[in-house]
């Protein structure tokens, strides 16, 4: 009885929120992801979430808005940006594409898909979280956000620095 409650739940999410199920595709997928384990609606979440930050930056008005915005720590670099004869509109796609290109890393890390050219780590199937002898997780992914959150621009010029004198390094 829990499983049709629950697939009930996934049809209406599905019906509501779904790129254009019908009912019995909406139920069929519903089913298929409770016998599978997959975890349907959550991962439709994540990506509503995720649409929803991107989608904030499809409008380029930000990028003018913070380059006259003498308190942001990023207007002169937007500035300089602007005035080297780039466009605010493609500031902003780029912008969009690396955000899309950090998320989807995010999301491999998340599942453990894994990532290319990643140092090597401590388990060979790395997962965000804990897993019991069944593949279940044990343990809640819990405050990510503060250890990936933004730390500012002079941090992230040093980190740019770093990198680039490494690459250099790796090429003598």
């Amino acid at each position: 009885m829990a499983d049709e409650i629950k697939i009930q739940e996934i049809v209406e999410f599905l019906l509501k929120h779904g790129d254009g199920y019908d009912a019995d595709e909406a139920r069929e997928a519903a089913k298929q992801s409770i016998e599978e384990g997959q975890p349907v609606v959550e991962t439709m979440c994540l990506q509503m979430l995720a649409e929803h930050v991107l989608a904030r930056i499809h409008d380029p008005s930000w990028i003018i808005s913070r380059a006259n915005e003498p308190d942001c720590e990023d207007s002169e670099l937007l500035k300089r940006l602007l005035d080297s004869g780039a466009s605010a509109a493609d500031l902003a796609l780029f912008a969009r594409m690396s955000q899309r290109e950090y998320l989807s890393n995010l999301g491999c890390i998340l599942d453990g898909a894994g990532l290319y050219d990643t140092p090597s780590l401590p388990h060979e199937e790395f997962r965000i979280f804990a897993v019991n002898d069944e593949d279940q997780p044990t343990a809640m992914i819990d405050e990510l956000h503060e250890s990936l959150g933004f730390s500012g621009l002079e941090t992230e010029m040093e980190l740019s620095r770093q990198a680039e004198r490494d690459s250099d390094n790796a090429g003598s």
